[in-house]
């Protein structure tokens, strides 16, 4: 939520079988921005801004709503109480390999609590919030976007893969490489070609669940052990 109490989307996704990739940033009343980014990636890979990625949503059928409908009586609440609090992202990113070997990933956030109005952060940006490269791997990030645009995070984890390296290796890499040259908290999910899980952030916890075939339900996490 912007500091005018309203809320604007980024999300973008990528495929990492063909570099496609679709993206949308400071859209407004659309209820699944991650699916407006992957129609813009099926039909022409850009990325849309504000009105335009609304107008697109539009054009294509896709899920629109009133604006208020996306802010929820707590985070309204906690908007007023807390308006110049700038540094509380709300991402949610997801990778994922399929039978035939092909690498996607996908990023979408409303931004951090108070934002400036108009400001767009690293979801939305491949190589920074996502990327995903069927020969090495694909990844998603979360935290402080002004942080992860630099070290253009998720193409230095996915860089990392390429000498064989675990997925917890070069997720770890990564967060170092952003904590040794920039100041800021970040993590990040990582899956390689073969299938691979690995995770890092310099935060004080991060979220991250995952599902395989092998399991019945799905491992959470709030904390790395």
């Amino acid at each position: 939520m912007n500091s005018e109490g309203e809320v604007e989307d980024d999300a973008a996704m990528m495929d990492g079988a063909t570099l496609d990739w679709g993206a949308v940033a400071a859209v407004q009343g659309v209820r699944h921005p991650i699916s407006v980014a992957r129609k813009i990636m099926e039909d022409k890979p850009r990325f849309l801004v504000a009105e335009s990625g609304e107008r697109f949503a539009l054009e294509h059928g896709l899920e629109v709503c009133d604006k208020d409908d996306l802010v929820s009586e707590e985070q309204y609440q906690e908007w007023k109480e807390e308006a110049d609090v700038l540094d509380r992202p709300n991402t949610v990113g997801c990778v994922a390999l399929d039978s035939s070997g092909n690498l996607v990933a996908g990023t979408s956030t409303g931004g951090t609590t108070g934002q400036s109005q108009g400001r767009v952060g690293d979801s939305a940006l491949v190589g920074a919030g996502l990327y995903a490269d069927n020969q090495l791997g694909a990844c998603s990030t979360t935290g402080d976007g002004e942080s992860i645009i630099p070290v253009v995070l998720a193409k230095t984890a996915i860089d990392a893969l390429a000498e064989e390296a675990h997925p917890d290796q070069a997720a770890q890499h990564a967060i170092d490489t952003l904590k040794a040259r920039v100041k800021g908290e970040a993590g990040c999910i990582l899956l390689d070609r073969q299938g691979r899980i690995g995770w890092a952030y310099n935060s004080d916890n991060m979220a991250v669940a995952y599902m395989t075939e092998a399991l019945q339900q799905p491992a959470v996490f709030t904390q790395k052990e």
